[in-house]
């Protein structure tokens, strides 16, 4: 049991016994200095008195249960409040031991374990490379991966591959008339031309296919030539759609052969970033299983499907206090929430999960509730355990995304920038090092730069992007969290390493506060954990960095005294384990030099 879970326990325990039960502790402000804190105000109704009065009468009785061997040290008023105050000589003791035995494993606990958790991310439509907008879903699937593993979930990775949409069809259309289909470069940046000129001569789109045609002569030269004299082109690819949905193997295979080919170059990207797939699920598995159709029929069968005068079946949301939508066209195809629901139900009675999150913009916030309330009438008793990550836009000042016009900034290319400029920060700071540790330093600290600039705003949040700000080496940046375990590694080497210490001889406010940072993470993983939020651990790492470097300003280390000095190294050395284990489970390395 870590220090602060010792610390609620025996507090809750001093509570009970003056007639509270499963008291809810909080962790009091910053302007307060208390450790932990619990408010009176709800026991005032019951009791009959005033909740400052309460808190007087409990302190009387919480001291006489404090002793020598107690966690709590001291337990005072303040207003409705009871603050409790731990001994800081047992802080220094547990913590420091705790981090020393545990090392990298340090805030794990067995919470997930014999549980299983989906976590489906990125499932981009295999359209075009990934762009800045996906780089937030893989940064924050991988990042969730990461912490679930951590906390002993089995996890598993899903990729839900959209191989029957409208977008691949026509994808899938173009590709199919092209007499040579050498693919020239990476597959999913030609698929991303081959789209965007394909959708452009279907819509008849002048200004578009004249920018395309400059952009991109030979790829439009050659889809041109392939579909010139093609007559009704939106209606070919609609039929293309209503022949999956009837059987036909040809066409699906069509699909797959596509998606699967613009996959291959989101790979490239995947690798970058450690990120790989348990599962690579098909929508269109769903359909040729039957999945979707007993969906359907289930639904008729709660009465809660209804055919409209135009043909279309809807799902009747209205006494739920939700739009309805349709779940069939009127050409008896079906739509992409239709065999979102069976996908759904698919990974919780067939894959065995537990708990299944999805990670989807913030514009399908609707049809994911209206997936969660279907669930609830097919009387799906997990419908619950499948969670939503809605997340916000990536904006890049001054740009404009648009998949039609081909015009995206990749997720590769923001890699490859902030890399690129670290390189110089790197070289201009440090000359002494070779060319290749300047390499792999820049590596690691562009990519956490991007990884972080992004992690660190909470996923509802809309995100804009800003390179100078990701790479700025004293904000709240993956930099300067870098730095900072950079600088406690250099502290350490300079003094030939950790020798035995007396954790008691850490009794400053600045030192303490480390500590008890320190003491913070294996609840701030939990948090993460239960909110499906790694911006708490981007924030966390940050205050972390922040109190170490204020104690390291303000406190001699190595040139200490003797005994001071080895308590001083001991306390260096776990706030480098503690924040390059946060940066671990952010999918950011942490350097020992920058």
């Amino acid at each position: 049991m870590y220090l602060y879970e010792a610390c609620e326990k025996e507090i809750n325990s001093m509570l009970e016994s003056c007639g509270i039960k499963d008291a809810k502790i909080e962790m009091p402000p910053k302007n307060i200095d208390a450790d932990f804190s619990y408010p009176c105000f709800a026991l005032s109704k019951t009791m009959k008195k005033k909740p400052d009065m309460i808190a007087k009468e409990f302190k009387d009785k919480i001291d006489e249960m404090i002793t020598d061997k107690s966690l709590v040290k001291r337990c005072e008023v303040l207003g409705p409040y009871l603050n409790f105050y731990i001994d800081d000589a047992k802080i220094a003791e547990k913590v420091m031991s705790e981090v020393y035995r545990l090392k990298e494993q340090y805030g794990t606990t067995d919470e997930g374990k014999m549980k299983k958790v989906i976590v489906e991310y990125i499932s981009a439509n295999p359209i075009h490379p990934l762009h800045i907008g996906s780089a937030r879903n893989a940064i924050l699937g991988k990042s969730l991966t990461n912490t679930y593993s951590f906390m002993n979930y089995d996890v598993k990775s899903h990729y839900y591959m959209n191989d029957i949409g409208l977008q691949v069809a026509k994808v899938a259309f173009g590709y199919s008339k092209l007499k040579d289909k050498t693919v020239a470069g990476r597959p999913d940046v030609w698929m991303g031309k081959l789209y965007a000129i394909t959708s452009a001569i279907i819509a008849d789109d002048a200004d578009i296919k004249k920018e395309l045609e400059t952009k991109w002569p030979d790829m439009y030269g050659k889809l041109d030539e392939a579909l010139s004299g093609v007559e009704d082109i939106e209606g070919q690819v609609k039929a293309m759609l209503q022949k999956i949905e009837a059987g036909d193997k040809k066409t699906a295979d069509l699909f797959k052969e596509v998606g699967n080919l613009c996959t291959e170059g989101f790979k490239e990207t995947f690798s970058r970033m450690n990120i790989r797939f348990d599962s690579y699920d098909y929508e269109s598995m769903f359909i040729i299983n039957g999945d979707v159709y007993k969906v359907i029929d289930a639904l008729k069968k709660k009465k809660v499907l209804k055919k409209t005068d135009q043909g279309t079946w809807i799902i009747d949301l209205e006494k739920y206090k939700m739009p309805s939508t349709v779940l069939v066209r009127s050409d008896d195809t079906t739509l992409y929430l239709t065999r979102d629901i069976a996908y759904s139900i698919w990974k919780f009675e067939t894959e065995k999960a537990e708990k299944a999150i999805n990670i989807i913009a913030s514009e399908q916030e609707l049809p994911q509730k209206q997936l969660n309330m279907a669930l609830k009438i097919l009387d799906k008793t997990y419908a619950d355990n499948l969670y939503h990550l809605s997340y916000g836009l990536v904006n890049l000042p001054g740009i404009k995304m648009s998949g039609r016009r081909g015009r995206y900034i990749t997720f590769d290319h923001v890699l490859d920038e902030a890399i690129k400029k670290a390189y110089e920060v790197v070289d201009e700071k440090n000359h002494g090092l070779s060319q290749k540790e300047k390499k792999a330093i820049s590596e690691m600290v562009g990519k956490g730069a991007v990884i972080y600039s992004i992690l660190k705003v909470e996923a509802r949040k809309n995100v804009t992007f800003d390179m100078d700000d990701a790479l700025d080496f004293n904000g709240n940046s993956a930099p300067y969290i870098q730095y900072t375990h950079a600088r406690a590694r250099s502290i350490i080497n300079k003094a030939g390493g950790t020798h035995k210490y007396d954790s008691s001889l850490l009794d400053s406010v600045s030192e303490q506060r480390v500590l008890k940072r320190i003491a913070e993470y294996p609840a701030i993983v939990k948090s993460c954990s239960k909110n499906v939020s790694p911006h708490i651990i981007c924030n966390y790492l940050f205050e972390l960095a922040q109190d170490f470097n204020n104690f390291y300003n303000s406190m001699p280390v190595i040139k200490a005294d003797p005994d001071v000095r080895n308590a001083r190294l001991a306390l260096v050395d776990s706030t480098a384990q503690v924040i390059k284990n946060g940066l671990s489970l952010l999918e950011i390395e942490a350097p020992d030099k920058m």
